[in-house]
């Protein structure tokens, strides 16, 4: 069946015809534009929703290539020099944020010096969601702070440093002051804190990097002893840090401390 629109009257019977057989309409013009609009509505709604499910299969196929591509290089940004922490034009230094860089809250004690050179490197985890990018590091470190001073009821940051995942160190105490990481085992030890939970997985590349670039340079200045030992938190106490992935993969780093066992409490003692 199909609807003719003459120039006659409006509401007139109009005789079409469709195989052979006559069929008798009544239309008018009101009702063939509300049919036309009906169309548009129809048309209109079937494009949007092919271009919403594009766009959706566009946005899901993406994602999963960032997720399992390798971490892009860290984008260089300027940074305050700490002439105290690294001299300025020391080469294979890391990239280091000082404390008024993530402007950090002055201690609210004094801080104990530190036995130098530092004869152990202690690592650790801050036990927290991982950070890629220098602000959302920058706010986790200035979090990480808050949270040592007012719920431990430490003086500062109990770290002395911390590497992120955008792969710059962090100066939490530094080089010259006693950390509050590892009870008991502070004074002459230097506690590297990276940001994140590596229980199940291991710090990205620029972190475990950045990590070596940091220890050397701290032997190059003679911050960190030429024959210092490398040793996981939980080593020394029963702890989950600095988680047992990251835990077992320092055991081939180099200086690793082979004379005591892994005890990570989130994976049970391991040899």
């Amino acid at each position: 069946a199909f609807c003719v629109l003459e120039p006659a009257a409006m509401g007139e019977e109009i005789v079409g015809t469709s195989g052979g057989n006559t069929i008798i309409i009544l239309c008018n013009k009101e009702e063939l534009a509300g049919l036309q609009k009906r169309w548009c509505c129809l048309i209109g709604a079937l494009v949007s929703l092919s271009f919403i499910t594009l766009l959706t299969t566009f946005i899901f196929s993406m994602s999963g290539f960032h997720r399992n591509s390798t971490p892009a290089a860290p984008i260089a940004i300027s940074t305050i020099e700490d002439s105290t922490i690294v001299p300025a034009d020391m080469p294979g230094a890391p990239r280091m944020l000082s404390r008024d860089s993530w402007v950090a809250q002055p201690p609210t004690e004094p801080m104990d010096n530190n036995t130098l050179p530092s004869r152990r490197v202690i690592v650790c985890h801050t036990a927290t969601e991982p950070c890629e990018t220098t602000p959302q590091c920058t706010l986790k470190v200035r979090l990480i702070q808050q949270f040592h001073i007012e719920a431990r009821k430490w003086g500062d940051i109990g770290y002395n440093f911390l590497i992120g995942g955008d792969g710059v160190v962090y100066v939490g105490r530094g080089w010259d002051e006693m950390g509050a990481h590892t009870k008991g085992e502070n004074n002459g030890t230097l506690g590297v804190a990276f940001i994140g939970t590596y229980t199940k997985q291991l710090p990205n590349v620029w972190q475990i990097e950045t990590f070596h670039k940091l220890v050397d340079i701290g032997v190059r200045i003679g911050k960190i002893s030429q024959d210092y030992k490398l040793q996981a938190q939980c080593q020394l106490q029963a702890t989950a840090a600095p988680g047992l992935m990251l835990a077992q993969n320092m055991t081939s780093w180099p200086h690793y401390d082979t004379s005591l066992p892994l005890r990570c409490s989130d994976g049970g003692a391991v040899s």
